[in-house]
């Protein structure tokens, strides 16, 4: 956005030079005329040619004539000389308008030779892995080997030393990757001081009405319907007054409601009893996006929800 609002503005500012330019060029022009034309008229006034009412009405004459002049082609000049320029500020103003289908949509996603190192002089290795998509995806391992930082990596949040996250289309060819079409839940995601409602749509009028479908989908119903006011309960940040798996799940419910092609959720379970658990990552995989959940002491049945297991190790 800023990067095209740099160019929008440089292509105002190109039209206007342009504009001023033209204006200057056509003044000079209808000066140089009206003078050139009484100039001559005083010199056959001076050798006896005509008579001084000629040279006023010469000079009357070409005063009227050239401004309508200067009008017509200044106007036309304008029109000629800024006509590429309009088109690439219209093109440019329509940079934000969304299309139905984006054309970089993400079809893989791999990392090669990937590796990232800390201050501390620790260096994490990562094995060379391929998502593809539409796959549900359960990364799991011990605590430290990585697996939050790999999220951090493929949303481009941090760099890595070495190494690269490679996204492609469907035709296998690289590609720059749209990352409003990531959807991420962290582990320490964060409420807002407002409703339920509010929380889970972040003032998106077009999404209130399925605000009651993903209170559903994320186990969320029972919770709103011990409170008095539903999904209008406000979030009070200072008093707490939801509990940690009932923040998790108006979260759940936030980044479920947009239907992002690709959903990474860094341990957004962890604070929910295993029931509520199975459902809601059931109904998570159960859509056609690719899912890459990172999660510990599933039960089997539950692990069982997914397409495959990735297990980081510490690589040497």
């Amino acid at each position: 956005m800023q990067k095209t609002s740099r160019q929008l503005e440089n292509a105002f500012v190109k039209k206007q030079k342009i504009i001023s330019i033209a204006d200057f060029l056509n003044g000079c022009t209808n000066s140089f005329s009206q003078i050139a034309i009484t100039f001559l008229a005083a010199i056959l006034f001076f050798n006896h040619q005509v008579t001084f009412g000629v040279v006023i009405a010469a000079g009357n004459f070409s005063t009227s004539i050239l401004s309508s002049l200067l009008t017509i082609t200044t106007a036309m000049t304008r029109m000629q000389s800024v006509q590429e320029i309009n088109k690439q500020i219209i093109e440019l103003q329509q940079f934000n308008r969304p299309s139905k289908k984006p054309n970089n949509e993400i079809y893989s996603i791999s990392t090669h030779n990937l590796s990232i190192s800390f201050k501390n002089g620790e260096t994490l290795y990562y094995p060379n892995l391929e998502i593809k998509k539409g796959e549900k995806i359960l990364l799991c391992g011990d605590s430290g080997v990585g697996k939050s930082t790999l999220f951090k990596l493929i949303l481009h949040q941090i760099k890595p030393t070495s190494g690269q996250v490679i996204f492609k289309d469907k035709y296998n060819r690289k590609l720059e990757p749209n990352y409003a079409q990531i959807g991420y839940i962290p582990q320490d995601g964060h409420l807002f001081p407002v409703s339920i409602s509010d929380n889970i749509t972040m003032f998106n009028a077009s999404l209130n009405s399925l605000v009651k479908k993903f209170v559903e989908r994320t186990c969320l119903k029972k919770d709103v319907l011990n409170m008095s006011n539903g999904v209008e309960t406000k979030v009070d940040l200072d008093k707490s007054n939801f509990s940690g798996g009932q923040k998790q799940k108006i979260i759940l419910a936030r980044n479920e409601i947009r239907n992002f092609p690709i959903m990474l959720a860094d341990e957004a379970t962890s604070a929910i009893d295993s029931t509520n658990t199975y459902h809601i990552l059931k109904n998570l995989v159960s859509s056609n996006q690719t899912v890459i959940v990172i999660a510990h002491n599933l039960d089997p049945i539950t692990e069982n929800l997914f397409d495959r297991k990735i297990h980081l190790k510490y690589e040497r």
